[in-house]
């Protein structure tokens, strides 16, 4: 099970040019242009839903949701506002 926490602040803009960000999947590439060096929020969640469905992440992953708090005891305890999850 993955989860991922995305930028939520509209203002929020990266420090750090493009190359930090990206991921070095050529597949990735192909269709895919930033149109900033240094990206804000929105064109970041752009970007992290571009690989998702490119890697098929989707069906694993949870959107959306707030990691209250995450041990790993020897596995992942994620507690959000709604539920826990172990994986």
């Amino acid at each position: 099970m993955t989860v991922l926490s995305l930028l939520t602040v509209n203002s929020a803009r990266v420090d750090s040019s493009i190359p930090h960000y990206e991921f070095s999947d050529p597949e990735l590439w192909t269709d895919w242009t930033w149109t900033q060096r240094f990206p804000g929020s929105s064109e970041l969640r752009t970007y992290f839903k571009h690989v998702a469905e490119k890697w098929n992440l989707r069906e694993d992953t949870i959107f959306n949701k707030w990691v209250a708090s995450a041990t790993c005891k020897p596995l992942w305890a994620l507690d959000s506002c709604h539920h826990r999850m172990i994986c």
